[in-house]
């Protein structure tokens, strides 16, 4: 996993939520690719009490975007398109 950013506050009581990044220099769309997010979740959910959302999204060198079921898979053309905060 290449970076993790950490979306609420929890001074003034907003909802934390994660979002979880993987960068890949493949220019094939696979599921694959997910594979680093789904562990990091699964691990992080078994060793919390309660339930934290993660969205998980991979950047690919590839052209096309596409909301899968586990994520959202973006291409490094679109990034600044994609909403990060």
């Amino acid at each position: 996993m290449d970076l993790i950013i950490e979306r609420g506050d929890r001074l003034l009581a907003v909802e934390i939520k994660l979002l979880a990044v993987e960068i890949k220099a493949s220019q094939t769309e696979s599921s694959e690719h997910f594979s680093v997010l789904d562990k990091f979740s699964a691990d992080l959910h078994s060793r919390r009490r309660q339930e934290l959302p993660i969205t998980k999204l991979v950047v690919y060198a590839g052209n096309s975007s596409q909301e899968r079921s586990n994520g959202h898979l973006v291409s490094w053309r679109e990034i600044h398109t994609y909403p990060w905060l």
